[in-house]
């Protein structure tokens, strides 16, 4: 059966990762500006007014990668994950069709000593990754985690691993803590309107917005974006934690993403979505001025008032923000850069483009042309120079985490190959055949895949989906992996039966433990496994967990 016509049935909620950290001998903030009413009305440039004394008191979370893993896939925005069909279906009802693969570990591993942090039954929990060690964080000082029906819920810990951030209680109130369960403190006085406000229907909408938003640390940790909804919208709120006081950034009902620092910190930029309007736009708060980018003549070039999308947000430097537009249809405008130093705009690639993808270390980025040829391309941010790498049928492309290598995919039709090629061209090739890669978000057959990188950089890991998908049967999805280097095949991790939507890959700070989520078709519950990265010792620590990270060395209790 051809991987596109597969039938796919039930809905599950989608995760999304973040981060937030704190420390009480951080330096002063920058002013934060007011809230304002986004959508023009602010000229490029010109400073709102100061935050009054009267405005909220408290503090908030960022969007930093898990430290301890690298994650290569990019999925689909707004789209809802679906499962293999009948996932309802009795245990008893369910006939295997097939095996899952047998995983032979190479000689003994053993299980990391470092520890995970994760939300379960209302709580934020420490656990060992063996699963035997294991407390809660707080006790009756602290509301019990907010989450929708069905959702356990979900935390956001800082870059450092010592603070966690999250919602706790019936007004979705943002909460931080140290990661020890001390000094837990209210970040607002509530985090949406009390009932009847606003209808049943937007209360739920909006609760579940700020369930699943993005949060921004600076750099220095020293202060921390993130959104709330007191009034009633999905406003954008900055924390100051030498003070611990919080200002509202932005006053509309828009959606705020890619919540973006600057690489000193000094400058935020971030999106905004008019879903009324069905526009978007582009924002850098600069110390207290609220600068709006001028996209409508970019907007223009496809005979349009607005843009249609702003997407992949990346500072290219301390000066320059990158972002690639997309019209009304959603056809690409190219790569724009906007300049902080003039607040002018240049498009430094024309066509039409997909799958970007920026490496921080050479500041180069990554793409596939738009013109159904699927070339890969390399634009130098320096040079604003642009080379061919390969030169057709390319999907899924992303960097080694050293930025001297691409791992991309060859589509066979019903299958896919991964490849590997230097960042030059040379020395292509294929790493697996074969493959039936799986998307994330939503859960069907995809070039990008769920793809990580071992913290050592030598390794691929990824899913692969088994004979058994579009069943419930035994054989649905495991995890991969395969050495770069080429130098051997490709091994299972896992040999888990009836288990899917694997996802959240993480290394333990050690290198001898990965975790993983995933959803176990014999109780229909999500659950948090962890295993030797051998694939030995698998150890499920709990069921209903969505969101877990493992604790930096420096937080480990």
């Amino acid at each position: 059966m051809l991987k596109r016509l597969i039938v796919v049935v039930v809905a599950l909620v989608g995760l999304t990762l973040a981060a937030c950290q704190s420390s009480a001998t951080l330096p002063p903030a920058p002013a934060v500006p007011s809230p304002l009413p986004l959508g023009g009305s602010q000229a490029a440039g010109s400073a709102p007014q100061a935050p009054s004394a009267a405005q909220p008191a408290p503090s908030g979370p960022t969007t930093t990668p898990d430290p301890a893993f690298t994650q290569g896939s990019e999925q689909a925005r707004g789209q809802v994950p679906v499962a293999p069909k009948s996932p309802n279906q009795p245990e008893s009802e369910i006939k295997p069709t097939s095996q899952p693969p047998v995983v032979n570990p190479a000689g003994a591993a053993s299980v990391s000593k470092d520890k995970l942090v994760m939300v379960q039954g209302g709580k934020v929990w420490i656990v060992s990754a063996d699963g035997k060690d294991r407390k809660a964080l707080f006790g009756d000082n602290v509301p019990q985690l907010w989450s929708p029906p069905k959702d356990p819920g979900r935390a956001w810990l800082s870059p450092s691993g010592k603070y966690v951030m999250f919602l706790a209680g019936p007004q979705v109130t943002p909460w931080l803590s140290d990661i020890q369960g001390k000094n837990p403190r209210a970040l607002l006085g509530q985090g949406v309107p009390t009932e009847g406000v606003i209808s049943d229907k937007d209360l739920d909408k909006l609760s579940r917005k700020l369930l699943d938003q993005e949060v921004a640390w600076s750099p220095d940790e020293s202060q921390v974006a993130f959104l709330a909804g007191p009034a009633g919208q999905p406003d954008l709120f900055m924390a100051r934690l030498a003070d611990g006081k919080a200002a509202p950034i932005t006053n509309d009902a828009a959606t705020h993403s890619e919540l973006t620092w600057s690489p000193k910190g000094e400058m935020l930029a971030f999106k905004t979505r008019d879903e009324n309007a069905g526009r978007e736009s582009l924002y850098v708060l600069r110390g207290n001025q609220l600068i709006e980018v001028p996209t409508q003549p970019i907007a223009k070039l496809a005979n349009e008032d607005d843009l249609g999308g702003v997407v992949n947000v990346t500072w290219l430097d301390d000066r320059r923000v990158a972002f690639t537009p997309v019209a009304t249809n959603l056809a690409s405008l190219g790569m724009w850069v906007f300049d902080t130093a003039d607040n002018s705009v240049k498009q430094v690639y024309s066509d039409a483009l997909t799958a970007p993808k920026y490496d921080p270390l050479t500041r180069r980025w990554l793409f596939l042309t738009g013109d159904g040829k699927g070339a890969l391309r390399i634009l130098d941010t320096g040079t604003y120079t642009v080379k061919t790498i390969v030169p057709e049928a390319v999907g899924g492309p992303i960097w080694t985490p050293d930025g001297k290598r691409i791992v991309y995919s060859k589509d066979n039709g019903t299958t896919y190959d991964i490849h590997i090629v230097n960042d030059d061209g040379s020395n292509d090739k294929t790493l697996v055949t074969d493959v039936m890669l799986i998307g994330e978000n939503p859960p069907e057959p995809s070039p990008a895949g769920k793809r990580y990188f071992s913290p050592d950089g030598q390794r691929l890991i990824y899913t692969a989906v088994g004979s058994d998908y579009g069943s419930t049967g035994d054989n649905l999805e495991n995890w991969w992996s395969v050495p770069l280097d080429g130098s051997q095949a490709a091994k299972p991790i896992t040999g888990m039966p009836r288990v899917f939507y694997l996802r959240q890959l993480g290394f333990s700070p050690d290198g001898q433990s990965l975790g993983f989520v995933g959803l176990r078709y014999s109780d229909r519950a999500t659950h948090i496994w962890t295993i030797s990265s051998n694939g030995a010792n698998l150890n499920k620590l709990d069921a209903e967990v969505r969101w877990y990270r493992w604790l930096p060395p420096t937080a480990q209790p």
